[in-house]
């Protein structure tokens, strides 16, 4: 058993982009993590701080950090906040959609329902001809025939709805 309907998981991935879009342009104004590395050439792993085999041992630290210039954050932040209207208005059209297709199914409903109405109201004209058809046949003014007919529509209403 379902208890999500398929337009509420929509709408929820929907907010749920709209929060990381959010998240993202909070983010976009901070710089990137820097990188530390640690590095050894060339190193004897016998005796470490022995340098008579090789005299271009090595050990380094580094650090790098990518420095944002020309205002890349502002314009990352620019797109981000842009990023979060795009993700906004897919939202609105989502709900919208939704709205509308909620209103589809209301007004085809009342169809269906007008339809079963004129169609009761129509077998029951139908069963009130035959009584009134069979009154006639008694009284020998109309053929057995027109009764079969009637019965025939009243069939094919009620059974082959």
């Amino acid at each position: 058993m379902r208890t999500r309907s398929w337009f509420f998981v929509g709408l929820q991935e929907k907010n749920k982009s709209i929060e990381k879009s959010l998240y993202d342009t909070k983010l976009s104004t901070t710089w990137a993590n820097p990188i530390i590395g640690i590095g050894v050439n060339d190193i004897q792993l016998d005796d470490v701080s022995a340098r008579d085999l090789e005299a271009m041992q090595t050990q380094y630290i580094s650090y790098t950090q990518s420095i944002p210039t020309n205002g890349k954050l502002a314009l990352k932040k620019d797109i981000s906040v842009y990023d979060t209207k795009i993700q906004t208005f897919l939202l609105d059209d989502y709900r919208l959609k939704l709205q509308a297709t909620i209103e589809n199914y209301a007004y085809k409903t009342t169809i269906v329902e007008n339809k079963i109405e004129v169609l009761d109201k129509y077998i029951q004209n139908l069963e009130k001809q035959k009584n009134i058809a069979n009154v006639l046949y008694d009284n020998g003014k109309i053929k057995q025939g027109d009764i079969v007919k009637i019965d025939l529509k009243l069939y094919n209403k009620v059974w082959k709805r």
